[in-house]
């Protein structure tokens, strides 16, 4: 087995993210508090950790998405539950016809 590299691992930063002040304010302290980058992979966990803790776990329009589709579905499962009562008197409806039917048809 090789022995872990003794270089910093390659982090790509997405710029994004600091649109969130808080994210930025966060980020900035951890930076400020390690001027000096002795440990790049701790201080690069640490500011991940910042992201994560401020970041929010789904935006508006998912969750609205989310909330969309579970009523589709809570309507999908109340009209199954209708076209198996309906499918239900249909056959009942032609039972009695299929009788009547019957009945009739010996009459003759």
């Amino acid at each position: 087995m090789q022995s872990q590299a003794q270089y910093a691992s390659y982090w790509k930063f997405n710029t994004k993210c600091l649109i969130n002040k808080n994210i930025k304010k966060g980020i900035e302290e951890e930076l400020q508090e390690h001027i000096t980058i002795d440990n790049w992979d701790v201080l690069k966990n640490r500011i991940q950790v910042k992201i994560r803790q401020y970041k929010l776990c789904s935006s508006p329009k998912k969750i609205a998405e989310l909330q969309e589709e579970v009523i589709r579905y809570s309507e999908k499962e109340k009209l199954k539950i209708i076209i198996e009562q309906l499918q239900e008197d249909l056959q009942e409806e032609l039972t009695s016809l299929v009788k009547r039917w019957q009945i009739q048809s010996n009459t003759y």
